[in-house]
């Protein structure tokens, strides 16, 4: 099912919708958290992870959350 071109997409997009999720669960039970722990939890590189949340949060997918770059959090 992840073998070849078509594969690698479908890998890519199962890790995007798991993130999704973990992200719509980790804001549930977090008011505050650093960008390094955040990538930790979701198992991403540290600047995919930035992008990803800023889209979720542009896109609506995560409401009331902020950024605050200089400070990592």
């Amino acid at each position: 099912i992840f073998d070849g071109k078509d594969g690698e997409k479908r890998w890519k997009d199962l890790h995007m919708r798991v993130g999704e999720h973990n992200m719509r669960m980790i804001s549930k039970y977090y008011t505050q958290i650093t960008f390094d722990r955040l990538a930790e939890l979701l198992d991403f590189p540290l600047n995919d992870m930035e992008s990803f949340l800023c889209n979720l949060i542009v896109t609506g997918a995560i409401t009331d959350a902020k950024i605050h770059r200089p400070s990592r959090v």
